[in-house]
């Protein structure tokens, strides 16, 4: 089926952030300007649309994971290298990861302590 938008990720689950709406399960889509959305894999209808935030407007959603045996999150990767998590898709992430640093030269650890120096 043709959705009408450029899509660049797609992740089947049989239930998803505690929906399961019917046999065929989910499909969950990353779509250009950072929208994912949810549909219901037998009817193709839209169930929920995440949005990508404030800071992620210009930002194309580029990855999707969740667990397919459990499908209790969803993890949306952006082009900036944000990453967040969905637990219910009626609410907004419950966790974010920022990109990680860029041009680093060195790393190294320093005794007795729990993260590592840049």
């Amino acid at each position: 089926a043709d959705l009408g938008r450029r899509g660049s990720a797609l992740v089947w689950a049989e239930r998803l952030c505690g929906r399961r709406p019917g046999p065929l399960g989910l499909l969950a889509v990353a779509l250009a300007g950072g929208a994912v959305e949810i549909l219901d894999a037998e009817d193709l209808q839209v169930l929920a649309t995440l949005s990508p935030g404030p800071r992620d407007v210009s930002a194309d959603a580029v990855g999707l994971s969740c667990s397919p045996a459990t499908g209790e999150a969803l993890w949306v990767l952006y082009r900036s290298r944000r990453l967040r998590r969905w637990r219910s898709l009626d609410d907004e992430p419950d966790r974010e990861l920022p990109a990680p640093a860029s041009g680093l030269r060195s790393l190294h650890a320093v005794p007795q302590s729990l993260l590592p120096h840049l």
